[in-house]
């Protein structure tokens, strides 16, 4: 066989050796399922010890993903801290998790903006990512009582208007067991 004959024969042979060692998720991006049980991630917090997303189980949980280089995440950051601050007496948890790969002195980051709310890491977003398929930037998920994913907002949103507090008001009302809506009424937003 000549080369010229053997040259479409080497890069069908390529081709097929590529896609037999390319990952098995490879394009094939999971949706959002509302319902489904969160993942279980875990953090650091700022002074380095680990928190488990599990620890807030029983509880309604906002998890905030951004970074510090993000500029819709930093115009984000203040409604979240005025969400927390309206609702965590109530039992609401709001965690802003920064996917910031570098050692940012998230202490001062965070003090200097005057922002109360908890504050945890997840270098690179090597937890988060992969487990809950995030596409960009602020990018936040809401977890019922039950431990269940529920919502996910992709883009900035504004936390603390009355119809949002309502929201959460309700949700924070719901018994642990209630059944979840269809992925049809799950809110997502994108800006």
């Amino acid at each position: 066989m000549s080369s010229f004959a053997r040259a479409p024969l080497a890069v069908a042979a390529a081709f097929a050796l590529a896609l037999a060692i390319a990952p098995a998720h490879c394009g094939r991006e999971e949706p959002f399922r509302a319902g489904e049980k969160a993942p279980a991630l875990v953090f650091t917090d700022l002074e380095g010890q680990e928190k488990a997303l599990s620890t807030y189980e029983g509880r309604v949980v906002v998890l905030n993903l951004w970074a510090t280089w993000c500029a819709p995440c930093l115009t984000e950051l203040p409604s979240l801290d005025r969400l927390h601050r309206a609702l965590s007496r109530d039992g609401l948890v709001v965690l802003a998790v920064s996917v910031d790969a570098r050692g940012t002195d998230l202490a001062a980051f965070i003090k200097e903006r005057g922002l109360g709310l908890p504050v945890l890491r997840d270098p690179g977003g090597a937890s988060t990512s992969p487990a809950l398929h995030v596409e960009g930037y602020p990018t936040t998920f809401v977890i019922d009582a039950a431990g269940r994913l529920r919502e996910r907002y992709l883009g900035i949103a504004d936390w603390d208007l009355p119809e949002s507090l309502d929201h959460f008001r309700g949700l924070l009302e719901e018994r642990p067991g209630a059944r979840v809506p269809s992925p049809s009424a799950v809110a997502v937003s994108m800006y």
